[in-house]
């Protein structure tokens, strides 16, 4: 067994049980999730009415065509608080971005393991006037809300299921 190799000395070793881990893996709408917990549930009950709710994107299609990196210094929980959040945005961008984001609707009665809300902008979103980058061209075939509005995606922690 080439996974634990020098072990004919060690007593009592039995090589059938220090195998490989085994997890499950699996592909939906492009994304690859993995699971180690053997008893979690179901990808698709876990992922529920994913696929419907964002029917009207090509995410299969989707690409990657920039990335952006920035370390923050920061407790990460306390910045995806922030960052997920409008409550705080006239008190802190009181005058940069806070007439560029209008109220968030409710949040979205899903099925899966996740919350989904749409939310609207004016413009390009959070990018100043004087920083923005190019924005990307109009999805083929958009239309209404989904065309200029931006779904806003936080999957539950409490499930196994990453990708």
């Amino acid at each position: 067994m080439a996974g634990a190799p020098h072990m004919e000395d060690a007593s009592d070793f039995d090589r059938s049980a220090h195998g490989l881990v085994a997890y499950r893996a699996e592909e939906r709408l492009g994304f690859a999730f993995l699971c180690l917990d053997q008893h979690a549930p179901d990808l698709d009950e876990t992922l529920g009415d994913f696929a419907a709710l964002h029917a009207p994107w090509p995410i299969e299609a989707l690409v990657t065509t920039r990335r952006r990196s920035q370390v923050v210094d920061c407790n990460w929980k306390a910045f995806l608080e922030v960052f997920n959040e409008y409550y705080h945005l006239p008190f802190v961008h009181r005058d940069s971005i806070n007439d560029v984001y209008k109220t968030p609707e409710p949040g979205d009665v899903v099925t899966g393991a996740y919350a989904s809300q749409f939310g609207s902008t004016e413009g390009t979103g959070s990018q100043l006037q004087g920083a923005q980058m190019t924005p990307l061209p109009m999805m083929p075939g958009m239309k209404g809300r989904e065309a200029v509005e931006v779904r806003g995606l936080l999957r539950s922690c409490a499930r196994a299921w990453g990708s």
